[in-house]
């Protein structure tokens, strides 16, 4: 009898660790990862950071070494493209023609960056792998102008890298606030000015129509001169493997707590998939570090045999304007309390409900208070808010 095939599609950070996470929960089956890239699983968040300022060839580190895989016979089929799946014969089918069979299958094709539609765009450099990152960062040069399209992370994170390489540096932000979907009004404020010190010019409600002529047309007609454009505008997830298999889709592969799909035998984890949420009672979807980690080792796990609810609280970080901002559980309740001071380049925000039992906190460089806030909303206790201001407190007291 054959031993059970379990294959990944996407070699990234939820196919990689639900890869040995399926090891570590006893299955003993063959496991395969395809991946379109030519790189062995490697970390993003790097490619809008270090990779960008680093002195050296860019080369983000790997979740795991070459060698593991091969410790734990764990087949990877790099600069491979799956094109299909045939779901009633349990076979994926590649760009190449090749013709991979699997007893389950695991869907871990993330996201792409959002297209853009406007005359020009074809020129707009969009950061998704190793090999954007190694682009752009031979093209950042003291003194060039470069226009940061988009104030969420990953815009702000190479406008921050650029500012560092002596470039002039405008982020143009469609909303009017930076950071909108990821903090709230009064710590996003906070950022801006940060960002304002450093000499990054931000200006918000800009709406962009055209790139010509090194320059950023907005629809009032002003123009904004830039040597580069860099587009920092979200990511749309790559779906389609789910749809050829007759998974059901609602922004993403809709997923049960365990990770498997309406279809049978297939599931989907990380970025790709939205996941059915117990305490929450509805499907979510996080495009976070963490969330890619802990869902495809839950899924890894279900898909070995040992099926527990995933049932995660969202978190993110992102090191932008020389701090790290901290986000865990939901930034928004019926009060909120501050504890340190904003001058001081380090402090937190920590929000509570009306039982004061702490729903989420943003920390800047604050990461022992982000570890006692995740113990404290896992518990939903209710604290004291004035001992949380109380600089004088020690925050680990709580947890007691």
């Amino acid at each position: 009898m054959s031993r059970p095939h379990h294959v990944i599609v996407g070699a990234g950070q939820s196919g990689a660790n639900a890869a040995f996470a399926m090891r570590r929960a006893g299955f003993e089956g063959a496991i395969t990862i395809v991946g379109a890239e030519n790189h062995f699983p490697y970390e993003r968040p790097p490619l809008s950071k270090d990779v960008l300022t680093g002195q050296d060839s860019p080369k983000p580190p790997l979740f795991f070494s070459e060698a593991r895989y091969d410790e734990k016979n764990i087949a990877i089929k790099l600069g491979q493209r799956v094109t299909a799946i045939d779901a009633a014969s349990a076979r994926l089918k590649t760009e190449e023609g090749a013709s991979i069979p699997y007893d389950r299958l695991l869907i871990a094709t993330g996201g792409r960056p959002r297209p853009l539609d406007f005359p020009g765009s074809e020129s707009v450099v969009q950061l998704r792998d190793v090999d954007d990152a190694a682009r752009l960062r031979a093209s950042l040069k003291k003194g060039l102008r470069v226009a940061c399209v988009g104030a969420g992370p990953i815009g702000l994170e190479v406008a921050t890298a650029a500012r560092a390489l002596g470039c002039d540096v405008t982020v143009l932000e469609k909303s009017a606030s930076i950071m909108g979907r990821c903090l709230p009004a009064e710590a996003a404020g906070w950022l801006r000015r940060r960002h304002d010190a450093q000499g990054i010019k931000i200006i918000t409600g800009f709406s962009l129509v055209a790139f010509e002529a090194g320059q950023v047309v907005e629809a009032s007609g002003d123009r904004i001169a830039a040597d580069l454009v860099v587009a920092g505008t979200g990511m749309v997830p790559n779906i389609e493997l789910g749809a050829s298999a007759g998974a059901k889709l609602d922004r993403g592969i809709m997923v049960d707590t365990f990770g498997e799909t309406s279809s049978p035998g297939i599931y989907a984890a990380g970025d790709v998939a939205t996941f059915w949420h117990p305490l929450h009672a509805s499907h979510l979807s996080w495009e976070t570090w963490r969330h890619a980690m802990n869902h495809g080792i839950a899924v890894g796990k279900s898909m070995a045999g040992r099926r527990e609810p995933y049932v995660e609280f969202p978190y993110f970080w992102t090191d932008q304007a020389g701090v790290r901002v901290q986000v865990v559980g939901a930034a928004a309740g019926s009060s909120s309390v501050r504890r340190g001071s904003e001058s001081e380049d380090r402090f937190s925000i920590w929000y509570l409900d009306e039982e004061n039992v702490v729903k989420g906190v943003v920390a800047v460089d604050a990461p022992r208070e982000i570890k006692i806030a995740e113990r404290l909303i896992q518990s939903g206790r209710p604290i004291d808010p004035m001992r949380i201001a109380d600089l004088a407190f020690e925050l680990r007291d709580l947890l007691r």
